[in-house]
């Protein structure tokens, strides 16, 4: 369930749609820098990176 509510958000100056506290629009930008820094990543660095989160999975609880 998520919590909804309009509200003044501190970072981008405006009254925003909140989920569960967090700003709709600086949630979407920062998803949108995070996919601008993986797009920039070496070819070595993305393989490295994947292996480091396969590696995560693997070492946490069995998911069904």
């Amino acid at each position: 369930m998520v919590y909804i509510e309009t509200k003044y958000c501190g970072i981008c100056y405006k009254y925003t749609v909140h989920g569960n506290g967090k700003c709709s629009e600086c949630r979407e930008r920062e998803y949108n820098e995070s996919v601008r820094n993986w797009n920039d990543m070496s070819l070595f660095d993305k393989v490295n990176d994947l292996r480091e989160r396969v590696e995560e999975l693997e070492r946490g609880e069995p998911r069904y």
